[in-house]
């Protein structure tokens, strides 16, 4: 009896030790300060924003080399990467733009845009401690037709070390991105 109580305690202590760390769980938000939202009362419809595939999965992903990613398993995001991205950006155009209506792709339920922003990341490079850079495409279309867009390549120092530091550079990162944006998007074709 004494020997199986000691048998069991010994391997709770094992399976104890050897447990894995609670996931971290990010949300970029958008960081324009509010604007005169409702200046601009058509609508805009953000996404669909796309990634890399290598960055298309819950877990953050970091280069630790030239021509290495290192996945974090127990670093991830609140929902996904693509929905983070275009829901900040959402929030950095309405105030850049002071637009009243803002939504994020897919949205059901409401009438359809007047116009719909793309955003197609092809660069999603994360160096913890050094920078962040997203590079890509922007497309603006209104009623099917493409009315503004244009490549954009942002690289951002990362202040600090860690990945809340990480993530703090993908928000400053993003709200550069949506005021190259929105300046586009202000002198196109209504």
């Amino acid at each position: 009896m004494i020997a199986r109580l000691t048998l069991a305690a010994g391997l709770a202590a094992l399976l104890a030790g050897c447990a894995s760390p609670p996931a971290q769980f990010y949300q970029l938000h958008a960081l324009a300060p509010a604007g005169t939202a409702g200046a601009d009362t058509r609508s805009l419809l953000v996404g669909p924003v796309t990634v890399p595939a290598a960055h298309d999965r819950p877990q953050l992903m970091v280069n630790d080399g030239d021509n290495r990613l290192t996945l974090l398993e127990q670093q991830r995001w609140a929902g996904t990467l693509q929905r983070n991205l275009a829901e900040a950006l959402a929030g950095n155009l309405r105030s850049e733009l002071g637009l009243a209506r803002v939504y994020v792709y897919p949205v059901v339920g409401v009438p359809e845009a007047d116009r719909q922003l793309l955003l197609d990341l092809q660069a999603f490079d994360n160096r913890v401690g050094r920078s962040v850079r997203l590079a890509g495409t922007w497309t603006l279309v209104a009623r099917g037709k493409t009315t503004a867009g244009g490549p954009i390549d942002v690289e951002q120092p990362v202040a600090g070390s860690g990945y809340p530091a990480l993530i703090a550079a993908q928000e400053q990162a993003l709200l550069t991105i949506s005021r190259q944006i929105a300046a586009g998007i202000a002198t196109s074709a209504p």
